[in-house]
């Protein structure tokens, strides 16, 4: 139980490997006692036919919540640094955001690192 008194229910596992057999798989979770539900698409790429991809994580629509807070972060691996990479935001630069708007308060900064298989990973 939560400080809140929230009761909170998890279904949890771990994949050690993904196969293409993971990909096209919907997850539904659902409550039939509350009349909720939220689910996710998993699409599995085959990295040897594309070498290069990019991660964007942030709160789901149906887990964003004013009050509540979380990591947003955009990522590219690909075999070669990329000066290049960047975020928008609305359309604008992260690097040129107004001040006026509330995602300054993020403050984004850009990362780069070599992953043990060689992988050039950039993230924001």
């Amino acid at each position: 139980r939560e400080t809140n008194g929230t009761y909170t229910t998890a279904i949890e596992g771990f994949v050690d490997y993904y196969t293409m057999q993971h990909g096209n798989t919907y997850l539904y979770c659902f409550s039939p006692q509350y009349q909720i539900g939220d689910g996710l698409w998993i699409s599995i790429t085959d990295r040897q036919a594309n070498e290069t991809h990019i991660t964007i994580r942030g709160p789901k629509p149906s887990q964003a919540y004013v009050g509540e807070g979380s990591s947003v972060t955009c990522a590219i691996n690909a075999p070669y640094y990329d000066d290049s990479f960047t975020m928008l935001i609305n359309n604008v630069n992260y690097t040129n955001l107004n001040s006026s708007t509330p995602w300054l308060a993020a403050n984004f900064t850009k990362s780069a690192w070599i992953e043990t298989n060689g992988t050039n990973t950039t993230d924001i």
